[in-house]
C-alpha cells in the first residue's frame, strides 16, 4: 500500500491524503472500488473519506464513524481510468484533526484505518479489438456465414 503506515490489520492514514494498494487494471474503463475503514475518532466530526482510483475520485464523501474495535464502514464508488496499468485504489482521508494535550485535557488525534480495498471490473463493455473486428468482417463478408464461422473455429483450434 502507498500512503500512511501499516499497523496490525490495517493501513493507517495519520494526516490528510490518500492511501491504498496499486491495482493492476487490464484496460481503460469503469471499475467498482470498495473499501472497509474505521477511525480513531477525535473532534466534533467522524473521519471523512472519498473513494479513489488513479486520478478519479468519488464526488460523494463518506463518514466513517466506526472505531478500530468495531466492524468498519464499507464505502464504494464506480470510478473510471483512461488506460490500463497500475492505479492506486483506496481512500482519501479528508479531515485530519489534532489538538495537543494541555493541563486540562488529553490530546485529540483523528486518524483513518483502511482494512481492505477491492476493485471489480472493468464493468463497462469491452471495445472490439483488431482481432475481433477481423472475425466479424470475415463472417459479414462471407457467402455462407455459418461455413465461414466453422472455418474460423478450425483455424483457431489449430493454433493451440
Amino acid at each position: 500500500m502507498v500512503g500512511g503506515i501499516s499497523r496490525g490489520n490495517a493501513h493507517w492514514l495519520t494526516t490528510r491524503g490518500g492511501g491504498g494498494p496499486a491495482a493492476p487494471l487490464p484496460r481503460a474503463g469503469e471499475y467498482l472500488v470498495r473499501a472497509e475503514a474505521a477511525g480513531q475518532q477525535a473532534g466534533p466530526d467522524p473521519c471523512r473519506v472519498r473513494v479513489v482510483l488513479g486520478d478519479d475520485e468519488s464526488e460523494a464523501t463518506f463518514d466513517v464513524d466506526a472505531t478500530p474495535g468495531e466492524a468498519g464502514v464499507i464505502v464504494e464508488a464506480r470510478l473510471r481510468v483512461d488506460a490500463g496499468g497500475d492505479h492506486i485504489a483506496g481512500l482519501r482521508f479528508l479531515n485530519d484533526y489534532y489538538v495537543a494535550r494541555t493541563e486540562d485535557r488529553p490530546a485529540e488525534d483523528r486518524n483513518l484505518a483502511i482494512r481492505w480495498v477491492e476493485v471489480t471490473g472493468p464493468l463497462d463493455d469491452a471495445r472490439p479489438n483488431a482481432f475481433s473486428e477481423g472475425i466479424v468482417r470475415r463472417i459479414d463478408g462471407a457467402d455462407d456465414p455459418a461455413a465461414e464461422l466453422r472455418a474460423i473455429v478450425r483455424d483457431l483450434a489449430r493454433v493451440t
